[in-house]
């Protein structure tokens, strides 16, 4: 009898063993799993930052022409004149960059940044997206237009970005923001 006792009570604490390592086995898979994924988003976000400095790297150091005309709805000045011998962030964009891109970007300067020394500038010729732009986002400021020559592999048509131009017409700083990581896009706004 004791025999058959001490038995079920073997039986019934390798069962509870048994149960309790599923448990801790379940819950180390799902740590797992959880390591895994963030692994993977950090490796896709270092894969975007490598992307992005690559970007910014070969598109830094772009000198412009004194002599580019950059154009507003019924003038046109020279960039030196633009610029002046003052440094000027620019928000430029292209007519096949992300419009809500655009938008929340110029948004972002309206709210947040001492909004001199900031051009906004397009390399669309179209009067239409300027004016729709314009009309969007209530913008008081001068777009303005230009018919430079980007060196295109080394600018993203498809996203806007941001660089400091100096009175040497030097683009420097070029900075691709993540389309979706709106944290680091409201981190910028305090860098200004």
């Amino acid at each position: 009898m004791i025999n058959k006792k001490y038995l079920q009570t073997v039986i019934i604490l390798l069962i509870l063993l048994d149960v309790f390592l599923v448990i801790k086995i379940n819950h180390i898979r799902v740590e797992l799993n959880e390591m895994i994924k963030n692994n993977n988003q950090l490796i896709n976000k270092n894969d975007l930052l490598k992307e992005q400095v690559l970007k910014s790297v070969f598109a830094n150091n772009i000198v412009w022409s004194d002599n580019i005309n950059i154009y507003t709805a019924d003038d046109s000045i020279s960039i030196k004149e633009l610029i002046g011998n003052q440094y000027k962030l620019v928000l430029w964009f292209s007519e096949l960059s992300c419009k809500s891109c655009v938008d929340a970007h110029y948004q972002m300067l309206v709210n947040k940044i001492n909004f001199g020394n900031i051009v906004l500038l397009t390399s669309s010729k179209s009067t239409k997206i300027i004016s729709s732009f314009r009309r969007i986002n209530e913008v008081t400021k001068e777009v303005y237009s230009t018919n430079y020559n980007f060196d295109f592999a080394k600018m993203t048509l498809n996203s806007p970005c941001y660089f400091i131009i100096g009175k040497d017409l030097e683009m420097l700083d070029i900075f691709y923001p993540e389309k979706d990581n709106n944290r680091t896009n409201r981190d910028l706004s305090g860098c200004y």
